[in-house]
């Protein structure tokens, strides 16, 4: 029996038509992975969100805590250190409680805050005016195009390299922006240790290993190896992709909130250091090394509690799995019982967060990065959009021995 066949060109034309748009769409995807923590300098609408308009969060007076107490935890969820929140370059092992730093300390009911010892008003930062976030954001956007003076070379005989103007640029823009929004001061670029940046990430992208404590390769002089290790472990790192690498980079910097990271949010506290004058990146290949270890800031503010999620929050540089961190400054001690409440006002849902309890993950870390103690915890069945306004309250800290309230507001946009 002779087969026949259907017309090929129309098909094959058809199959193009279709099939372009979603290339053009899968390929747009791929060059801006993690897209969604891209700059967003659009105003949410005042006529879908009128609070915008009033500036909160309110004070911590008018909250009703009564209210907030009554409400149950969440019931029937998957606890979050049991969702894979792998970040490339990093281990996949699972969390659990197990895992150094989790805190597996039965859950003890806070005693009763010290009437009037509380940290109101701002806690030490004043909240930004949402207009000024926006303005701010409008006036350092970055470009995402990686571009070089130098190429560097990663084997022998090495070039450090050099990133172009608008890569060092857009990096620092994109670092001050998250620091805007959290209310700490701008850092500056550092040429005294660009060269140290670059180091750390040719000596990555040699061992194609990610790692604060690299081997030396056999090809490497030992002064260039030196510069490398010590810059490694400086540094905040990143194995990032090809698109995109120096804000992919920061953005992971950012969330730090996979299995292996979330113990101490390290690179995240580090980059939110009020302490931190000045910064430099690195970059070979997909390798990203942004130095750290600085306190070279006017020592002028007083900073003793910075949050992220700040009081006002785009939702641009926040995701939905991400940790929540408070940073308390030296004086404080959170070692107590301590418990922090969150309720959504949108629809009244609460998290009572307890070490070791069911409805999220609360940790402590009092290794000194960038401040000395912090908070970290991640509500279960958290989402984020922008309107969202949740109020934060949290119980067991104290100060030179003094009980410290915390309550502040976060206003997603």
């Amino acid at each position: 029996m002779r087969k026949t066949y259907l017309p090929r060109y129309p098909l094959r034309l058809a199959a193009a038509c279709l099939l372009f748009p979603a290339a053009c769409l899968l390929v747009s995807a791929c060059a801006y992975r993690g897209y969604e923590l891209m700059p967003t300098t659009q105003r949410p609408s005042e006529t879908q969100y009128p609070f915008l308009g009033m500036d909160l969060p309110i004070a911590p007076d008018e909250i009703d805590v009564t209210q907030w107490l009554t409400i149950p935890a969440t019931q029937g969820e998957t606890p979050p250190w049991q969702e894979n929140h792998t970040q490339e370059g990093q281990p996949s092992s699972p969390y659990t409680p197990q895992s150094p730093g989790y805190e597996a300390s039965q859950a003890t009911a806070a005693p009763p805050p010290a009437q009037g010892a509380r940290l109101n008003k701002g806690i030490g930062i004043p909240p930004r005016r949402i207009a000024d976030v926006y303005e701010y954001l409008q006036a350092h956007e970055w470009s995402t195009r990686t571009e070089f003076a130098q190429q560097p070379q990663v084997f022998a005989p090495y070039v450090l390299g050099k990133l172009g103007d608008t890569a060092r640029r857009g990096a620092l823009n994109h670092v001050n922006c998250i620091r805007y929004i959290a209310g700490l001061p701008e850092v500056a670029w550092d040429d005294a240790q660009t060269e140290d940046a670059q180091a750390a990430a040719v000596i990555l992208a040699r061992t194609k290993v990610l790692t604060h404590t690299p081997d030396r390769p056999a090809d490497m002089p030992q002064e260039l190896y030196r510069m490398a290790y010590d810059a490694c472990n400086t540094s905040n790192i990143a194995n990032a992709g090809r698109q995109n690498t120096l804000h992919n980079a920061i953005n992971m910097f950012l969330d730090d909130s996979d299995p292996t990271n979330l113990p101490a949010l390290s690179h995240r506290r580090w980059m939110l250091n009020p302490s931190m004058g000045k910064t430099a990146f690195g970059l070979a290949e997909t390798y990203c090394a942004m130095t750290a270890v600085d306190g070279s800031a006017p020592r002028n503010a007083a900073y003793d509690v910075v949050m992220y999620p700040a009081q006002v929050q785009p939702v641009s540089f926040f995701g939905a799995q991400w940790a929540w961190t408070v940073s308390f400054a030296d004086g404080f001690d959170i070692g107590g019982a301590v418990r922090v409440i969150l309720v959504r006002r949108g629809d009244s849902r609460g998290w009572e967060l307890t070490p070791g309890g069911s409805a999220g993950v609360l940790l402590r870390s009092t290794h000194t990065y960038g401040q000395p103690n912090c908070l970290i915890f991640r509500p279960g069945g958290f989402s984020v959009a922008a309107g969202d306004v949740v109020d934060v309250q949290i119980e067991g800290v104290t100060r030179r021995g003094q009980a410290h309230l915390v309550q502040y507001t976060v206003q997603f946009v």
